[in-house]
């Protein structure tokens, strides 16, 4: 009796009346990499953006299913792919990027792969070149997706190109407003240099140097960027080095 009690729960309840407590619906499964490959295809940002973080928090166990999907997938889904891919650091990515990149008559789609063969350091210089030239030709957006890609490079070698973008008078204000933003994500001495010189420049318009100085602000996000903005700064506006506090004098040494 007591076993059956204990399986059909509280036998007072049941005679007093009482409604039967209903049973906890079962807790749903976990999503998996398939289901998180096919809310890529949502057409809600939202919904994509969290697929794009979750397969990025599983890893790299989640690379090879990504990397099977890659090839045939449309090209909105295959730039998230390759993002992810991307953030992984995945070095086995790179045939399929090389055979995209050669293959691929879509803009977004070169550049992306550009990008992340760049980062894989895989002819690196003539990946940067491509997405140049891109900063130069095609519609607006097709400018600014490069000039989104130069930022995405975080390296060093990209900097020298990012300035002379912003120096360059034929660029519309987007253009010139994203080089700064991608120095500001590009955590390099260079890119610190490069920002606090234009903050500097008195041919510069203030317009330009709030950016300049919201871009610095991002950039000593980083400890050690930080350090390197703050003995930057000093040098530009010559302000002396840090010394010792001198103790103020008292009655009795005077």
């Amino acid at each position: 009796i007591a076993g059956r009690a204990l399986f059909l729960g509280s036998a007072p309840a049941a005679r007093l009346g009482a409604a039967p407590t209903p049973a906890a619906p079962a807790p749903s499964p976990a999503p998996g990499i398939e289901d998180y490959l096919k809310r890529l295809d949502s057409e809600d940002d939202k919904e994509r953006h969290e697929a794009k973080l979750a397969l990025a928090k599983l890893g790299d166990a989640a690379a090879p299913r990504q990397l099977k999907e890659l090839p045939s997938a449309p090209t909105p889904k295959a730039y998230d792919l390759m993002l992810v891919l991307d953030y992984l650091k995945c070095a086995d990515a790179a045939p399929v990027y090389e055979k995209l990149f050669q293959e691929s008559q879509d803009v977004k789609i070169k550049l992306v792969t550009a990008m992340a063969l760049a980062r894989l350091d895989r002819d690196y210089q003539s990946r940067q070149d491509f997405i140049v030239s891109r900063t130069k030709e095609g519609s607006e957006d097709d400018r600014q997706q490069a000039m989104q890609m130069l930022g995405y490079l975080k390296d060093a070698r990209a900097v020298p190109v990012l300035k002379a973008v912003f120096y360059d008078p034929a660029q519309s204000d987007a253009m010139r407003q994203a080089a700064i933003w991608d120095l500001g994500h590009t955590p390099v001495a260079e890119s610190a240099r490069t920002l606090v010189e234009i903050s500097q420049d008195p041919e510069v318009d203030w317009f330009y140097k709030e950016i300049v100085f919201a871009a610095l602000k991002l950039l000593a996000g980083d400890k050690e960027m930080a350090e390197v903005i703050n003995r930057l700064l000093e040098q530009a506006q010559r302000l002396p080095a840090p010394s010792a506090a001198v103790a103020p004098q008292t009655a009795a040494s005077k």
